[in-house]
């Protein structure tokens, strides 16, 4: 348990959640534009509940899977949440799914999967941090 007393731990959880939350914002909001969506007409909660917390809870919980059991055991995990995300927010897998929502709905696919590269990143770094400080 001696990283968690490591600055680097830290200084790593915080570049996830809010280098993660920037990145995946700023990708939202370009892909919104150029798709021409508003996002008033997302149906899906509030975009600060789903986007924003969720991602940093997403992001928080995967980049310490990663750091606890290494980078590729967690991948599967990571496609079966966003593709319940994305099932849970836009029905993806509707036949009756609207054309602003299927734009939506990948905007969303496409974030979550940034979000979960940065999880991944971080989280291989705090693994090389850990096995570095524990001699196992």
């Amino acid at each position: 348990m001696i990283y968690f007393t490591n600055i680097q731990f830290w200084m790593w959880i915080a570049i996830s959640l809010f280098f993660g939350l920037m990145v995946c914002e700023l990708i939202v909001r370009l892909m919104w534009e150029i798709l021409g969506i508003n996002r008033k007409d997302d149906k899906a909660a509030p975009w600060w509940l789903t986007g924003a917390l969720m991602g940093m809870v997403e992001r928080l919980f995967f980049t310490i899977a990663v750091a606890l059991s290494g980078p590729g055991a967690v991948i599967t995990a990571m496609i079966v949440w966003i593709t319940l995300k994305g099932q849970t927010h836009y029905n993806v897998f509707s036949a009756t799914i609207s054309v602003l929502d299927r734009r939506a709905a990948y905007t969303a696919l496409i974030a979550s999967l940034v979000s979960m590269i940065v999880a991944m990143l971080c989280g291989s770094e705090i693994y090389n941090l850990i096995h570095q400080t524990v001699k196992i």
